[in-house]
Parts: C-alpha cells; sequence; structure tokens
C-alpha cells in the first residue's frame, strides 16, 4: 500500500473509467476490413520491452498516453500515470501492488514503458487486414468506399482521421452504427475516447453494396493527396526480383506479375468472373463485388496469391503474388497459364483484350518501393567504387615512390658518342708513333697529364681540355697547342696510373683529332 500511495501522489487529471464490453458478437459475412490496433494493457507489442509487465516492474504511462485498457488482472511494483489520460478497467478488473520478490520469482524487475500513446493513423495500411487474406494493393487494403469495416469489440482503440471518409458500414465493440448514429457516437465521451476525428472530418456510411455488376472502383487512389498520405505510410519489403511491378494503386513494387484486362461493360460480370478464377485456379472467392482475394489450396501452387479488383482507369487488375520473400516464378508461371486461357476463352467473359507484365528473377536487393536501387544496380556501383578505390591507391603510391627521390640522389646515365654525330670537317686523322709513349690522363687520380711526341697533354675527357681552354687556346703544363683532343691506344705502363688488367693492343690505332667548334682560330 505504500507503494501505491507513493505512486498515486504523481498522478493529476487522470480519470479512471468503467466499461462494460459487449461478449460474443459476431462479424456479419460482408465484413472485409478490421482494425488491427489497439490500447490493450495485456498486449505484449504496446510495451518497449516486448512483453506484458511482470510484478517487479515499474509501469510508465508517458504524458503522450492518451488512454489505456486494462482487461486483465495485473500485480506491479510501480506506476507512473501521465497527467491527462484515461484507463479503462474491464469488468472485475483489480489491479494489485507489491513490494516483495516472491509474488513473481521469475520477474527480475525493470522499468517498462507503454508505447502505444499515440491514436493510430486511419490511413495507415498497415493498420488493416482483410480476413480474406492479403490484399496486395495499399491503397485498397485501407477500407474503400463499399467495405465493412470493423473495430475490436473486446478491446479499446485510438484512431486518427484527418479526412473524411465513406463505407459501407461500421461496427464498433460489436455495435453496427449507421450514417447519423456515427456521427453521434463520435461525439461521445467513449467515441471522443478512440476517435480522434479533426473538426469538420466525417464517417459516412452508405449502407448499400456496390451496384454495378463489372466491380466498382475503392476511390482511395481518386485523389493524389489521399494516396499520397497512405503511401507515405505504408511499408514495403525486401524483394527477391528483378524489375519487380507496381500494380495501378499500389505503394511497393512486387514480384509477380500483372494482368489488366479491357472489358465490355454490357457483357462483363464481377462475380462470373471469380467464380471462373476459382473453378479453374482452385481459389476461394468472398462475395465483395469490388474485388476478390484467394489463396491456393493444395491442388495448385500453396503459395500463389490472387488479387482482382476494378482500377481507377477502368480496366480489371488481376495481381498474382507469391506469399513470404518469394521470387515471384511461380506466379508469373500461373500468370502465363491464366492469360493463355483467358485468350482462348476471353468472349464468353466479357473481356476484350489482355495484358501482362511480370518481374523477373533475381538474387534480391529491392525495397519495393519507388525508387529503389535494383541488385544490378547495386552490383555496378560497387564496381565503381571498387575502380575507384584502385585508382587511388594507385594514385598514393606512384606519389609515394615520386617523393622517395631526393633532390641530392645521384644521377646515373651512360653517354656514348661516335663520330657519325659529328660534321667531317671537325674531324682529322692524326698520325701515329708507335716508338712514343702513350698515355691516358684519368682525371679520377691527381696525375700530371702524359705528353705526347711533341709534347703536349693528352686526354680522353673532353670536359678537362674545357678547363685548360682560355682565349681559344689550352694551356696545359705551360704549353700552348691547338683545341683538339687526341685519342691513343695505351699500353701496360699506363696501367700504373690508375687503369689495371688492361690488354695491350698490337695493332695500330689510329687517333682522332676533335676540333673544338666552338673556336673560331681552330684549324681541321
Amino acid at each position: 500500500m505504500e507503494s501505491m500511495k507513493r505512486t498515486m501522489k504523481i498522478t493529476v487529471n487522470f480519470s479512471v473509467v468503467l466499461l462494460l464490453l459487449a461478449i460474443g458478437f459476431d462479424l456479419s459475412a460482408g465484413a472485409t476490413k478490421q482494425w488491427t490496433r489497439d490500447v490493450g494493457y495485456n498486449n505484449a507489442a504496446n510495451w518497449d520491452v516486448g512483453r506484458v509487465p511482470c510484478a517487479q516492474d515499474k509501469v510508465i504511462f508517458t504524458d503522450q498516453t492518451s488512454v489505456v485498457f486494462l482487461q486483465v488482472n495485473g500485480t506491479m511494483r510501480e506506476v507512473v500515470l501521465p497527467t491527462n489520460g484515461e484507463v479503462v478497467l474491464a469488468n472485475t478488473m483489480t489491479i494489485a501492488f507489491s513490494d516483495y520478490s516472491d509474488v513473481d520469482p521469475q520477474c527480475n524487475g525493470q522499468d517498462v514503458t507503454f508505447i502505444a500513446d499515440t491514436p493510430k493513423h486511419w490511413f495507415d495500411p498497415d493498420n488493416w487486414k482483410d480476413p480474406d487474406g492479403p490484399v496486395t494493393v495499399e491503397t485498397e487494403l485501407v477500407p474503400c468506399r463499399y467495405d465493412d469495416v470493423s473495430f475490436p469489440e473486446d478491446n479499446l482503440f485510438s484512431v486518427a482521421l484527418n479526412e473524411s471518409v465513406s463505407v459501407r458500414s461500421i461496427q464498433v465493440s460489436g455495435q453496427s452504427y449507421n450514417g447519423p448514429n456515427i456521427a453521434n457516437y463520435l461525439n461521445t465521451p467513449n467515441g471522443k475516447l478512440q476517435f480522434a476525428v479533426d473538426d469538420g472530418v466525417t464517417i459516412g456510411i452508405l449502407g448499400y453494396d456496390c451496384p454495378d455488376s463489372t466491380g466498382c472502383q475503392c476511390g482511395n487512389d481518386e485523389q493524389q493527396q489521399t494516396m499520397d498520405m497512405i503511401c507515405s505510410m505504408a511499408s514495403c519489403y525486401p524483394l527477391m526480383c528483378q524489375n519487380p511491378v507496381t500494380p495501378e494503386g499500389a505503394c511497393c513494387a512486387k514480384c509477380g506479375a500483372i494482368l489488366t484486362m479491357d472489358f465490355e461493360h454490357s457483357s462483363f460480370n464481377m462475380n462470373q468472373f471469380k467464380q471462373w478464377i476459382k473453378t479453374n485456379y482452385g481459389g476461394t472467392v468472398n462475395m465483395n463485388k469490388r474485388a476478390t482475394k484467394r489463396q491456393a489450396d493444395s491442388s495448385v501452387e500453396s503459395n500463389i496469391i490472387f488479387y482482382i479488383s476494378k482500377t481507377k482507369s477502368e480496366k480489371i487488375q488481376l495481381v498474382i503474388t507469391e506469399t513470404g520473400s518469394g521470387s515471384g516464378k511461380s506466379a508469373v508461371q500461373m500468370a502465363q497459364r491464366i492469360q493463355r486461357d483467358l485468350r482462348s476463352g476471353m468472349a464468353s467473359l466479357g473481356i476484350k483484350s489482355v495484358s501482362m507484365q511480370a518481374s523477373s528473377q533475381g538474387t534480391g536487393g529491392h525495397t519495393g518501393s519507388a525508387g529503389s536501387v535494383s541488385s544490378g544496380g547495386i552490383a555496378g556501383i560497387i564496381i565503381v567504387v571498387c575502380i575507384v578505390i584502385a585508382l587511388a591507391a594507385t594514385a598514393i603510391f606512384m606519389y609515394a615512390r615520386r617523393i622517395s627521390f631526393r633532390k641530392d640522389d645521384p644521377l646515373h646515365a651512360d653517354i656514348e658518342m661516335t663520330p657519325t654525330h659529328l660534321q667531317p670537317e671537325y674531324i682529322q686523322e692524326l698520325p701515329i708513333d708507335p716508338t712514343g709513349v702513350k698515355g691516358f690522363d684519368n682525371p679520377i687520380y691527381a696525375t700530371s697529364p702524359l705528353p705526347s711526341k711533341d709534347g703536349s697533354p693528352m686526354y680522353a675527357d673532353p670536359t678537362k681540355a674545357d678547363q685548360h681552354q682560355a682565349n681559344g687556346q689550352q694551356q696545359v703544363n705551360g704549353h700552348q697547342r691547338n683545341g683538339s683532343y687526341e685519342k691513343n691506344s695505351y699500353d701496360h705502363e699506363s696501367a700504373a696510373n690508375g687503369l689495371e688488367n688492361m690488354e695491350q693492343r698490337d695493332s695500330t690505332i689510329v687517333g682522332l683529332a676533335f676540333t673544338n667548334p666552338m673556336q673560331s682560330d681552330t684549324k681541321t
């Protein structure tokens, strides 16, 4: 009790309402759309930890919580209530508070927050289901104008509605309402508790079925604003196919096929076409004139789903898909079979033409939403990224190699000079005296140049001759000579000046003298 007193001190403006719910109401056969959300305390999906609170938990209702429904008895350690909101207790419902761990030994105790704290939107396809099977066109999963609508009879809910709608019938907590009655209900405390309706927004009750034997359009995609609102809330899931198809009125692409048919208004009948599908392909058909949902029985592919409806463009649309995350292969094969059968018996059904769109097999990569990237596109992106990375790595490698060379590093090059590069007038043949001393002045060593026969030094390196050049002549050890270079053979005696193991040449070598073309007084 102390725990209860402590928590009650932090609550203000919170009312407790006792609501007696009708039990045992059976939905009428015409009901096609059921609301799936609730604000039940006992619904594990309504808690952030994915389970119902246990005895040692601290239960938290945020300030955004408008209503919560406690259907069964519960025990908790502590509860935090919002400043404004309502809790609805079922008949004979009790709440207990306890600080003793032995009340529920398996409960470790933690903070548990109620997350179904805001009204769910009427135009969100994820909030609805069709008891006759999956609806593969999202705008038609939201109640259409000739649908029967049912809200939970044994639970409370919270619906947000910002745009006027019309349906065939509506049931709330097991009670059917017509036009005037639903308007009155929305103004009651319970109506305001469960329907957050904007000013000027109404729910129209038509009270009759589709009057057109060829079928009636859903109507949710007639206004682009309404369709955009629905698609902004729709959940599209990954697909295991290439080139998925998008039915008219759908928000998400599909793996499978679409058969689109033009029909004769005077002879086509939606109910007869449903019966034809049921008879030939094992489908189960409900009595809604607007659409047909079918899950194949054991006589055909068990994973195929049919959905038939009349589109905004006044065509009959048959969407064939697969359950789960199928690739659509079986659905496409079924569509091809139906297309062949239709073409052979179109006249009897009142169909003028039939065309098919089909997805292709793939390995995934689609999200099903508009603008999604195919797996081939993803593969291309990966390849481009790899190429960019390789180019970047190459550029970095080349840059690293370039900066590894320093300015002071020596450069090595072999230079070969041949007489063919010189003009003939700059070449002269010098006589060689076999008795003369033949030598080579190596500039690496600090040796005196060997004199030639006439006493002038001989150089094999022209650069050294340039060092002795002055005023058009060369000065070498006090001797004057014209700017020419001599090349002679050398013998074993010259090896003592730094050249070793050179073979003595016996033959007479012709020496060449190169006249310096830069000197105007050079004689050839």
